[in-house]
């Protein structure tokens, strides 16, 4: 684990240029797309699609938003602004 900034920071543009776990993510996902069809994975999607279902003209923050996709969703939904803060 980085113990410094620099480290910290170091780490990330590695993360995102060397081994890029985002894309790996993704990747993975589209190999696997019979995972999506998990009733456990339907159920939680379902409870946070519920909690997200009328957003029209509210802000929010997507904290943690990785690859910004859930923002972009959201805007498509009426969302009227999106702060995204990448950890």
């Amino acid at each position: 684990m980085a113990s410094t900034l620099a480290e910290s920071a170091a780490s990330e543009h590695k993360d995102h240029t060397e081994r890029d776990v985002l894309a790996e993510s993704i990747r993975l996902e589209n190999k696997f797309p019979h995972l999506a069809n998990y009733h456990s994975k339907k159920r939680i999607c379902g409870t946070t699609d519920c909690f997200t279902a009328d957003l029209r003209g509210k802000a929010i923050l997507d904290y943690d938003c990785g690859r910004v996709e859930i923002s972009m969703k959201h805007l498509a939904n009426g969302v009227e602004k999106v702060a995204a803060i990448y950890i």
